[in-house]
């Protein structure tokens, strides 16, 4: 068996596909599996030859295509699906067949459609097993009374088309959220299974020596991660941030941001205020031990996200700051709220996606610093063999009899 690795987001390293495709990579390589990653047409060149990878998917599953008011699901689900369908046909260059797998890394509804059409024109023989990993809800999904109500009928349909071209055994949907693997089974009709996000972690050895080689980062009471936009929080973080430093002067924070040009507007927005903090900002994407080491230079980590942007989705950062150890602060009604009720990891969640709501659970989870950060550290170790990429591998593996 063979891994042919679809990530049709793939173009950069500001995302989590790299990160993603790297660690798959080098999880089945550990296993003696074959890997190769199939990525977006515009991959930047420095990723295609360290991967290894193949740019040949010119659309990204969250790829928005411009069409007339009221038919974008359908004209999305039928041009997505055909540009993806033609992507595939590459892997038969490489000599994709019956006993592979094609994981599709990133997957929506159209996807599976486009599978789906690459199948039935490949000999019956030939075509290979697949697996469909779903990250995303559509946003566009109507909900009522806290539930998704959409009908689904293109999940169904693309579910009933993958039926047809391999038969329901020889693939399989999972959701790296229990809550939308359920609203996805519903929409199917079939169970949709769960798989933990790809992520490995540094041995504490490897973590002090991170730490020496990187800084070592001063020590900070905040940290703000990953990419800095409005669904994440970034229409509020400055507000929040003042009602923070009015309470609790000379606070210490640090914020990632996705550019020079973003940080700096942040500090001229935060310049009223700069007496009574001390903000560190650090533009751009960090190497994997510039990354960990700053997370780990926190006393909290703040995910200031929107509620319903996160209802049903994992969130990296979230995972990796219950993996180093860290306590959060989180939205009420959030997969993230889901995990802390579940008895992982250790936080404050906020009621309300307001300034004044979330400033009022950072203040506490500082003034609790101290019980928060030893309940966090306590449950860390459980947490990583849950949320980890060995073991999405043993479940992808297990389901189609190869592990």
């Amino acid at each position: 068996m063979r891994v042919f690795f679809i990530q049709n987001g793939l173009v950069d390293r500001e995302t989590h596909y790299f990160d993603e495709t790297a660690v798959f990579q080098e999880a089945f390589g550990r296993r003696g599996i074959g890997f190769r990653p199939y990525i977006g047409t515009r991959a930047a060149a420095d990723i295609v030859s360290e991967l290894g990878a193949v740019p040949c998917f010119p659309l990204a599953s969250d790829a928005t295509l411009p069409c007339e008011p009221g038919l974008e699901e359908l004209h999305e689900f039928l041009r997505k699906g055909d540009a993806f369908a033609m992507a595939c046909r590459r892997l038969e260059q490489d000599g994709v067949g019956a006993e592979d797998l094609v994981i599709v890394a990133f997957s929506s509804e159209a996807e599976m459609h486009g599978m789906a059409g690459w199948l039935r024109t490949l000999a019956k023989g030939k075509r290979p097993r697949v697996a469909f990993v779903f990250h995303n809800p559509d946003f566009r999904w109507p909900v009522r009374d806290g539930q998704v109500v959409a009908d689904g009928r293109y999940h169904r349909y693309a579910w009933l088309e993958m039926a047809e071209a391999v038969g329901e055994g020889r693939f399989h949907v999972w959701a790296t959220t229990e809550t939308l693997g359920r609203v996805l089974g519903k929409m199917m009709g079939h169970r949709c299974g769960w798989l933990p996000l790809a992520k490995v972690y540094p041995t504490d050895e490897e973590l002090d020596r991170w730490i020496a080689e990187t800084g070592p980062w001063p020590r900070v009471d905040l940290a703000i991660m990953g990419q800095y936009r409005p669904e994440k929080g970034g229409d509020l973080i400055p507000r929040v941030l003042a009602a923070v430093s009015q309470a609790r002067p000379g606070v210490s924070i640090a914020i990632q941001v996705r550019s020079e040009e973003d940080a700096d507007t942040l500090r001229k927005v935060m310049a009223p205020i700069a007496g009574r903090l001390d903000l560190r900002l650090h533009a751009g994407s960090l190497e994997r031990p510039a990354y960990v080491s700053l997370l780990a230079s926190a006393d909290v980590i703040l995910c200031p996200y929107r509620p319903r942007r996160y209802a049903m989705r994992a969130s990296g950062i979230f995972v990796e700051a219950l993996a180093f150890g860290k306590p959060v602060v989180v939205p009420n009604g959030s997969w993230m709220m889901e995990q802390l009720a579940a008895g992982f990891g250790a936080g404050i969640s906020f009621a309300e996606y307001t300034t004044a709501s979330v400033a009022r659970a950072v203040v506490a989870a500082l003034d609790q610093r101290e019980p928060l950060l030893r309940a966090a550290e306590s449950h860390r170790l459980r947490w990583r063999k849950h949320q980890h990429v060995d073991a999405a591998l043993d479940e992808l593996l297990r389901h189609f009899g190869e592990g």
